[in-house]
Protein backbone atom coordinates (compact mmCIF):
# COMPACT_ATOMS: atom_id res chain seq x y z
CA UNK A 1 0.00 0.00 0.00
CA UNK A 2 1.06 3.42 -0.97
CA UNK A 3 0.85 6.71 1.62
CA UNK A 4 0.70 9.98 0.72
CA UNK A 5 3.89 11.81 1.91
CA UNK A 6 2.43 15.13 4.10
CA UNK A 7 2.81 18.28 2.49
CA UNK A 8 5.48 20.65 3.75
CA UNK A 9 3.90 23.92 5.48
CA UNK A 10 6.33 26.16 3.22
CA UNK A 11 4.28 24.56 0.13
CA UNK A 12 0.87 25.20 1.80
CA UNK A 13 1.56 28.69 2.55
CA UNK A 14 2.70 29.13 -1.41
CA UNK A 15 -0.45 26.96 -2.44
CA UNK A 16 -2.57 29.73 -0.37
CA UNK A 17 -1.06 32.49 -2.04
CA UNK A 18 -1.59 31.35 -5.91
CA UNK A 19 -5.44 30.45 -4.67
CA UNK A 20 -6.05 34.15 -3.67
CA UNK A 21 -6.20 33.69 0.14
CA UNK A 22 -6.74 37.07 1.58
CA UNK A 23 -3.28 37.89 2.98
CA UNK A 24 -0.52 40.34 1.87
CA UNK A 25 3.18 40.65 3.47
CA UNK A 26 6.72 40.38 3.11
CA UNK A 27 9.40 38.87 5.71
CA UNK A 28 9.09 40.61 9.42
CA UNK A 29 12.07 42.25 10.70
CA UNK A 30 12.32 41.56 14.55
CA UNK A 31 13.40 45.27 16.52
CA UNK A 32 13.49 43.71 20.11
CA UNK A 33 15.34 40.30 21.39
CA UNK A 34 13.85 40.26 25.45
CA UNK A 35 11.17 38.59 24.77
CA UNK A 36 8.88 40.82 27.60
CA UNK A 37 5.33 42.05 27.86
CA UNK A 38 4.94 44.66 24.90
CA UNK A 39 2.14 47.02 23.97
CA UNK A 40 1.16 50.00 22.79
CA UNK A 41 3.77 51.11 20.41
CA UNK A 42 4.01 54.66 18.74
CA UNK A 43 6.42 56.94 16.84
CA UNK A 44 7.50 60.17 17.67
CA UNK A 45 9.18 62.33 15.82
CA UNK A 46 10.90 63.98 18.53
CA UNK A 47 13.59 61.44 18.92
CA UNK A 48 12.43 59.38 16.04
CA UNK A 49 12.02 56.48 17.74
CA UNK A 50 9.39 54.35 18.92
CA UNK A 51 8.00 55.03 22.11
CA UNK A 52 6.03 51.59 23.56
CA UNK A 53 5.38 50.19 26.63
CA UNK A 54 7.11 47.03 28.50
CA UNK A 55 6.72 45.00 31.74
CA UNK A 56 9.68 45.77 34.19
CA UNK A 57 10.76 42.53 35.07
CA UNK A 58 11.96 43.45 38.62
CA UNK A 59 9.26 45.12 39.18
CA UNK A 60 6.51 43.66 37.45
CA UNK A 61 4.73 47.37 36.95
CA UNK A 62 4.62 48.42 33.01
CA UNK A 63 7.47 51.25 31.65
CA UNK A 64 8.04 53.66 28.83
CA UNK A 65 10.94 52.94 26.68
CA UNK A 66 11.94 53.86 23.17
CA UNK A 67 13.81 52.16 20.76
CA UNK A 68 16.35 53.75 18.00
CA UNK A 69 15.20 53.02 14.90
CA UNK A 70 18.74 53.16 13.36
CA UNK A 71 20.46 51.05 15.43
CA UNK A 72 17.49 49.40 17.56
CA UNK A 73 19.24 50.34 21.14
CA UNK A 74 16.22 50.35 23.57
CA UNK A 75 16.10 52.70 26.71
CA UNK A 76 13.67 54.07 29.38
CA UNK A 77 11.50 57.06 27.57
CA UNK A 78 11.26 58.62 30.98
CA UNK A 79 12.73 58.28 35.00
CA UNK A 80 12.33 55.32 36.94
CA UNK A 81 8.93 55.35 39.16
CA UNK A 82 6.94 53.73 41.30
CA UNK A 83 4.01 53.64 39.01
CA UNK A 84 2.74 52.05 35.90
CA UNK A 85 3.03 54.08 32.81
CA UNK A 86 1.43 52.87 29.43
CA UNK A 87 -0.76 53.93 26.55
CA UNK A 88 1.43 56.47 25.10
CA UNK A 89 0.59 59.15 22.56
CA UNK A 90 2.44 62.23 21.22
CA UNK A 91 1.79 64.86 18.70
CA UNK A 92 2.50 65.35 14.76
CA UNK A 93 5.57 67.20 16.22
CA UNK A 94 6.78 65.80 19.12
CA UNK A 95 6.29 68.54 21.67
CA UNK A 96 3.04 67.43 23.14
CA UNK A 97 2.37 64.37 24.84
CA UNK A 98 0.40 61.73 27.17
CA UNK A 99 -0.18 58.62 29.24
CA UNK A 100 -1.81 56.45 31.15
CA UNK A 101 -0.68 56.00 34.94
CA UNK A 102 -1.72 53.15 37.51
CA UNK A 103 -1.52 53.62 40.66
CA UNK A 104 -3.12 50.47 42.42
CA UNK A 105 -6.59 50.12 41.67
CA UNK A 106 -6.75 53.39 39.61
CA UNK A 107 -5.55 55.10 36.41
CA UNK A 108 -5.44 58.87 35.08
CA UNK A 109 -4.39 60.59 32.05
CA UNK A 110 -1.03 62.96 32.36
CA UNK A 111 -0.48 65.27 29.29
CA UNK A 112 3.06 67.24 29.10
CA UNK A 113 3.98 70.20 26.79
CA UNK A 114 7.73 70.23 26.29
CA UNK A 115 7.81 73.49 24.72
CA UNK A 116 5.71 75.39 27.19
CA UNK A 117 7.06 73.43 30.36
CA UNK A 118 3.54 72.84 30.82
CA UNK A 119 1.19 69.56 32.20
CA UNK A 120 -1.64 68.49 33.26
CA UNK A 121 -4.19 65.73 34.79
CA UNK A 122 -7.18 65.18 32.91
CA UNK A 123 -10.28 65.86 35.42
CA UNK A 124 -12.07 62.45 36.66
CA UNK A 125 -15.73 62.60 34.77
CA UNK A 126 -17.08 59.58 36.21
CA UNK A 127 -17.65 57.83 39.63
CA UNK A 128 -15.18 54.95 37.41
CA UNK A 129 -11.82 55.13 39.39
CA UNK A 130 -10.16 53.97 35.67
CA UNK A 131 -9.25 56.50 32.71
CA UNK A 132 -7.70 54.79 29.53
CA UNK A 133 -6.63 54.96 25.83
CA UNK A 134 -5.73 58.71 25.49
CA UNK A 135 -5.04 60.15 21.76
CA UNK A 136 -3.65 63.41 21.24
CA UNK A 137 -4.70 65.51 18.15
CA UNK A 138 -1.72 65.96 16.10
CA UNK A 139 -1.71 69.94 16.64
CA UNK A 140 -1.33 69.06 20.12
CA UNK A 141 -4.46 70.57 21.41
CA UNK A 142 -6.86 68.56 22.45
CA UNK A 143 -6.80 65.32 23.78
CA UNK A 144 -9.14 62.11 23.89
CA UNK A 145 -9.67 59.82 26.47
CA UNK A 146 -11.98 57.04 27.50
CA UNK A 147 -13.19 57.46 31.28
CA UNK A 148 -14.74 54.62 32.99
CA UNK A 149 -14.44 52.06 30.01
CA UNK A 150 -17.10 53.03 28.65
CA UNK A 151 -17.23 56.13 27.79
CA UNK A 152 -15.19 58.97 25.34
CA UNK A 153 -14.25 62.51 26.35
CA UNK A 154 -12.48 65.81 24.66
CA UNK A 155 -9.99 67.79 26.87
CA UNK A 156 -9.00 71.02 25.44
CA UNK A 157 -5.55 71.28 26.95
CA UNK A 158 -4.88 74.51 24.59
CA UNK A 159 -6.91 76.12 27.19
CA UNK A 160 -6.48 73.87 30.10
CA UNK A 161 -8.91 74.80 32.67
CA UNK A 162 -9.90 71.99 34.57
CA UNK A 163 -13.45 70.11 34.24
CA UNK A 164 -14.50 73.15 31.90
CA UNK A 165 -12.23 72.20 29.29
CA UNK A 166 -14.07 68.82 28.80
CA UNK A 167 -16.65 67.81 26.33
CA UNK A 168 -18.10 64.37 25.82
CA UNK A 169 -17.61 62.75 22.67
CA UNK A 170 -19.70 59.33 23.02
CA UNK A 171 -23.16 58.88 25.01
CA UNK A 172 -22.97 56.32 27.61
CA UNK A 173 -24.32 53.22 26.84
CA UNK A 174 -25.20 50.23 29.84
CA UNK A 175 -24.15 47.51 27.59
CA UNK A 176 -21.09 48.70 25.54
CA UNK A 177 -18.06 50.33 25.55
CA UNK A 178 -16.27 52.48 23.09
CA UNK A 179 -12.78 53.18 23.25
CA UNK A 180 -9.41 52.86 21.90
CA UNK A 181 -9.32 56.29 19.98
CA UNK A 182 -6.69 57.00 17.09
CA UNK A 183 -6.90 60.55 15.18
CA UNK A 184 -6.23 61.02 11.48
CA UNK A 185 -3.37 63.10 10.43
CA UNK A 186 -5.40 65.84 9.46
CA UNK A 187 -6.83 65.81 12.72
CA UNK A 188 -10.49 66.28 11.45
CA UNK A 189 -11.60 62.66 12.27
CA UNK A 190 -10.44 59.56 14.36
CA UNK A 191 -10.97 55.93 14.43
CA UNK A 192 -12.04 54.17 17.22
CA UNK A 193 -13.53 50.71 18.19
CA UNK A 194 -16.77 49.87 20.23
CA UNK A 195 -18.70 47.00 21.10
CA UNK A 196 -22.29 48.90 20.46
CA UNK A 197 -23.49 46.51 17.77
CA UNK A 198 -22.54 43.79 20.25
CA UNK A 199 -19.23 43.14 18.73
CA UNK A 200 -16.32 44.88 18.52
CA UNK A 201 -15.62 46.63 15.43
CA UNK A 202 -13.69 50.05 14.24
CA UNK A 203 -15.83 53.17 14.02
CA UNK A 204 -15.17 56.49 12.31
CA UNK A 205 -16.53 59.85 13.77
CA UNK A 206 -16.08 63.80 13.35
CA UNK A 207 -13.35 65.41 15.69
CA UNK A 208 -15.99 67.47 17.28
CA UNK A 209 -17.56 63.45 18.17
CA UNK A 210 -20.35 64.10 15.09
CA UNK A 211 -20.95 61.67 12.18
CA UNK A 212 -19.98 58.52 14.05
CA UNK A 213 -20.55 55.48 11.76
CA UNK A 214 -18.98 51.57 11.56
CA UNK A 215 -16.54 51.14 9.63
CA UNK A 216 -15.93 47.22 9.86
CA UNK A 217 -18.13 44.86 9.96
CA UNK A 218 -16.78 40.73 10.80
CA UNK A 219 -18.06 37.83 13.20
CA UNK A 220 -14.81 38.43 14.97
CA UNK A 221 -13.06 40.95 17.44
CA UNK A 222 -12.05 44.37 15.14
CA UNK A 223 -10.09 46.70 17.95
CA UNK A 224 -7.19 48.42 18.21
CA UNK A 225 -7.43 50.60 14.93
CA UNK A 226 -4.31 52.98 13.71
CA UNK A 227 -4.68 55.66 10.87
CA UNK A 228 -2.17 55.74 8.21
CA UNK A 229 0.16 58.75 7.67
CA UNK A 230 -1.95 59.36 4.43
CA UNK A 231 -5.13 59.23 5.91
CA UNK A 232 -6.33 56.77 3.97
CA UNK A 233 -6.61 53.36 5.77
CA UNK A 234 -6.71 52.19 8.93
CA UNK A 235 -4.41 49.29 10.55
CA UNK A 236 -6.46 47.62 13.16
CA UNK A 237 -6.20 43.86 14.98
CA UNK A 238 -8.93 41.51 14.09
CA UNK A 239 -9.35 37.55 15.17
CA UNK A 240 -11.73 37.17 12.21
CA UNK A 241 -9.76 34.09 11.02
CA UNK A 242 -9.19 32.08 14.21
CA UNK A 243 -6.59 34.56 15.27
CA UNK A 244 -5.59 37.75 16.08
CA UNK A 245 -3.64 39.34 12.96
CA UNK A 246 -3.05 42.55 12.08
CA UNK A 247 -5.41 43.62 9.21
CA UNK A 248 -5.50 46.98 7.54
CA UNK A 249 -8.66 48.73 5.65
CA UNK A 250 -8.94 50.77 2.86
CA UNK A 251 -11.13 53.47 3.60
CA UNK A 252 -12.02 54.47 -0.65
CA UNK A 253 -13.38 51.12 -0.87
CA UNK A 254 -13.83 49.57 2.54
CA UNK A 255 -11.83 46.19 1.09
CA UNK A 256 -9.67 44.77 4.21
CA UNK A 257 -6.60 42.74 4.14
CA UNK A 258 -4.69 40.56 6.59
CA UNK A 259 -0.94 41.60 6.77
CA UNK A 260 0.13 39.23 9.07
CA UNK A 261 0.21 35.78 9.45
CA UNK A 262 1.46 33.64 12.58
CA UNK A 263 0.33 31.14 15.35
CA UNK A 264 0.62 33.35 17.77
CA UNK A 265 -1.17 36.94 18.36
CA UNK A 266 0.07 40.05 16.27
CA UNK A 267 -1.32 43.35 17.77
CA UNK A 268 -0.85 47.10 18.47
CA UNK A 269 0.04 48.23 14.66
CA UNK A 270 1.89 51.41 14.58
CA UNK A 271 2.77 53.31 11.34
CA UNK A 272 6.00 54.69 10.17
CA UNK A 273 5.19 58.09 8.89
CA UNK A 274 8.78 58.37 7.66
CA UNK A 275 8.24 54.83 5.68
CA UNK A 276 4.61 55.29 5.08
CA UNK A 277 3.90 52.06 3.76
CA UNK A 278 5.99 50.20 6.71
CA UNK A 279 4.52 49.46 10.48
CA UNK A 280 5.57 48.30 13.58
CA UNK A 281 3.49 45.99 15.53
CA UNK A 282 3.90 43.93 18.74
CA UNK A 283 4.19 40.23 17.91
CA UNK A 284 4.29 36.79 20.23
CA UNK A 285 6.58 34.13 18.91
CA UNK A 286 7.05 30.40 21.16
CA UNK A 287 5.03 32.58 23.68
CA UNK A 288 7.91 35.71 24.05
CA UNK A 289 6.81 39.48 23.35
CA UNK A 290 8.60 41.62 21.07
CA UNK A 291 8.27 44.66 18.42
CA UNK A 292 8.22 43.66 14.46
CA UNK A 293 8.66 45.90 11.25
CA UNK A 294 7.11 44.66 8.35
CA UNK A 295 6.20 46.63 4.69
CA UNK A 296 3.14 46.64 3.08
CA UNK A 297 4.70 46.91 -0.68
CA UNK A 298 2.88 44.21 -2.07
CA UNK A 299 -1.12 45.07 -0.18
CA UNK A 300 -3.51 46.24 -2.40
CA UNK A 301 -6.54 47.55 -1.64
CA UNK A 302 -7.60 49.49 -4.81
CA UNK A 303 -10.92 49.02 -6.17
CA UNK A 304 -11.58 46.51 -8.68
Amino acid sequence: MRFCQPIHPGLLLILALLVGVETAWSQEQQLTEDGRLKRDPVYCSHSRCIVFTQEDHRTGKMRLMKLNLEDLSVSPFDAESDESRREFSVSADGNVYCFNVVRGLSSSIRVFDRKASQEATLPKIDKDPWSNWPAISPDGKTVVWVEGARVMYAYDFAENKGRESVRRFTAPGDDYSDYMPSFFPSGKQLAFASNRDHDFEIYLMNSDGTGQQRLTESRGIDMHPAVSPDGKRVAFTSNRDGNYEIYVIDLATRKSQRVTQNEEVDNFACWLPTRPNEMVYVGQRDGKTDLYRISLGSLSLAAE
